[in-house]
């Protein structure tokens, strides 16, 4: 599963407590999980959180990449190869789709979808 936090607020606790949340939830389901962080907002904050993230969390890959490389080319090319989901956006509106993945589908992935429900 490829997860973009491009948008995610670190100094937001609400947030970062629901991000821990969905992680706990959907992270026993999956043999790994990749992070790509826009290297552009990368900052104390976000590094410091990112760090944490991993320790919790060994199985998460995390790199930063600058924006482009982030937000389409990877992105489309590891998603066609994992068959994953690209979850991206802030959590206030918990997820918003980047525009050059195609939507969620309830059909394609019924258990993310119910564990997203279950959040919100």
């Amino acid at each position: 599963m490829l997860i973009d936090p491009y948008f995610f607020k670190f100094n937001d606790e609400w947030n970062i407590s629901t991000f821990l949340k969905w992680f706990e939830l959907i992270l026993p389901s999956l043999e790994e999980i990749q992070i790509f962080y826009d290297a552009k907002t990368k900052n104390k904050d976000s590094e410091e959180f990112l760090k944490k993230l991993k320790e919790k969390f060994p199985k998460i890959s995390l790199e930063f990449k600058d924006n482009k490389e982030v937000l389409h080319d990877r992105y489309i090319l590891d998603l066609e190869k994992a068959q994953g989901v690209h979850l991206g956006g802030s959590f206030n509106g918990l997820f918003k789709q980047v525009s050059s993945i195609r939507p969620l589908d309830k059909e394609d992935y019924p258990e993310l979808l119910e564990i997203l429900g279950r959040i919100r």
